[in-house]
Protein backbone atom coordinates (compact mmCIF):
# COMPACT_ATOMS: atom_id res chain seq x y z
CA UNK A 1 0.00 0.00 0.00
CA UNK A 2 1.06 3.56 -0.58
CA UNK A 3 -0.56 4.83 2.57
CA UNK A 4 0.66 4.42 6.10
CA UNK A 5 -2.17 4.46 8.61
CA UNK A 6 0.12 4.83 11.60
CA UNK A 7 -0.54 7.90 13.67
CA UNK A 8 2.24 10.35 14.45
CA UNK A 9 0.38 11.40 17.56
CA UNK A 10 -0.36 14.86 16.18
CA UNK A 11 -3.84 15.60 14.95
CA UNK A 12 -4.12 19.36 14.54
CA UNK A 13 -1.25 20.07 12.14
CA UNK A 14 -1.03 19.63 8.41
CA UNK A 15 0.49 16.35 7.25
CA UNK A 16 2.60 16.24 4.10
CA UNK A 17 3.45 12.94 2.47
CA UNK A 18 6.23 12.13 0.00
CA UNK A 19 6.10 8.72 -1.65
CA UNK A 20 9.07 7.64 -3.78
CA UNK A 21 8.31 4.78 -6.15
CA UNK A 22 10.58 2.81 -8.46
CA UNK A 23 8.39 1.35 -11.21
CA UNK A 24 9.39 -1.62 -13.35
CA UNK A 25 10.44 -0.58 -16.88
CA UNK A 26 7.49 -0.86 -19.25
CA UNK A 27 4.92 -0.39 -16.45
CA UNK A 28 4.97 3.41 -16.44
CA UNK A 29 1.71 4.00 -18.33
CA UNK A 30 -0.24 1.38 -16.38
CA UNK A 31 1.08 2.78 -13.09
CA UNK A 32 0.18 6.35 -14.08
CA UNK A 33 -3.33 5.25 -15.01
CA UNK A 34 -3.95 3.72 -11.58
CA UNK A 35 -2.47 6.70 -9.75
CA UNK A 36 -4.58 9.07 -11.87
CA UNK A 37 -7.72 7.30 -10.61
CA UNK A 38 -6.48 7.49 -7.01
CA UNK A 39 -5.50 11.16 -7.38
CA UNK A 40 -8.89 12.14 -8.81
CA UNK A 41 -10.64 10.61 -5.82
CA UNK A 42 -8.08 11.76 -3.26
CA UNK A 43 -8.40 15.39 -4.33
CA UNK A 44 -12.08 15.18 -3.35
CA UNK A 45 -11.36 13.64 0.06
CA UNK A 46 -12.16 15.83 3.04
CA UNK A 47 -9.00 17.54 4.23
CA UNK A 48 -6.94 17.05 1.06
CA UNK A 49 -4.97 20.10 -0.04
CA UNK A 50 -3.23 18.39 -2.95
CA UNK A 51 -2.28 14.99 -4.36
CA UNK A 52 0.19 15.17 -7.25
CA UNK A 53 2.23 12.64 -9.20
CA UNK A 54 5.66 13.64 -10.49
CA UNK A 55 8.11 11.74 -12.70
CA UNK A 56 11.88 11.99 -12.28
CA UNK A 57 13.26 13.57 -15.47
CA UNK A 58 16.63 11.86 -15.04
CA UNK A 59 15.17 8.43 -14.24
CA UNK A 60 11.75 7.96 -15.91
CA UNK A 61 10.88 4.86 -13.88
CA UNK A 62 11.09 6.83 -10.62
CA UNK A 63 7.97 8.64 -9.49
CA UNK A 64 7.20 10.86 -6.54
CA UNK A 65 3.73 11.44 -5.12
CA UNK A 66 3.33 14.61 -3.07
CA UNK A 67 0.29 14.91 -0.83
CA UNK A 68 -0.86 17.36 1.80
CA UNK A 69 -3.65 16.80 4.31
CA UNK A 70 -5.35 19.18 6.71
CA UNK A 71 -4.49 16.94 9.66
CA UNK A 72 -3.62 13.40 10.71
CA UNK A 73 -7.25 12.32 10.81
CA UNK A 74 -7.82 13.32 7.17
CA UNK A 75 -4.69 11.45 6.12
CA UNK A 76 -5.68 8.29 8.00
CA UNK A 77 -9.22 8.41 6.59
CA UNK A 78 -7.75 8.70 3.10
CA UNK A 79 -5.73 5.54 3.73
CA UNK A 80 -8.90 3.68 4.69
CA UNK A 81 -10.87 4.70 1.60
CA UNK A 82 -12.33 2.11 -0.77
CA UNK A 83 -10.52 3.54 -3.79
CA UNK A 84 -7.13 3.12 -2.11
CA UNK A 85 -7.92 -0.47 -1.18
CA UNK A 86 -9.23 -1.32 -4.65
CA UNK A 87 -6.60 0.41 -6.79
CA UNK A 88 -3.58 -0.41 -4.63
CA UNK A 89 -4.14 -4.10 -5.37
CA UNK A 90 -2.44 -3.38 -8.72
CA UNK A 91 0.72 -1.93 -7.20
CA UNK A 92 2.77 -5.12 -6.63
CA UNK A 93 2.87 -5.69 -10.40
CA UNK A 94 4.34 -2.19 -10.93
CA UNK A 95 6.96 -1.88 -8.19
CA UNK A 96 10.64 -2.72 -8.58
CA UNK A 97 10.98 -2.34 -4.81
CA UNK A 98 8.75 -1.26 -1.94
CA UNK A 99 7.93 2.46 -2.07
CA UNK A 100 9.56 4.82 0.39
CA UNK A 101 6.92 6.75 2.34
CA UNK A 102 7.98 9.88 4.19
CA UNK A 103 5.35 11.50 6.37
CA UNK A 104 6.14 15.06 7.42
CA UNK A 105 4.47 17.07 10.13
CA UNK A 106 4.00 20.77 9.50
CA UNK A 107 6.04 22.89 11.89
CA UNK A 108 6.44 26.41 10.45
Amino acid sequence: RLVSTQSTGTTSHKVSVVVIIDVKPGQEQAFESVVKTIAEHSRKDKGNHFYNLHQDLAKPTRYVILEEWENEEAFINHGKSEIIAKESEHFPTFFNSPPEIIKLGFRL
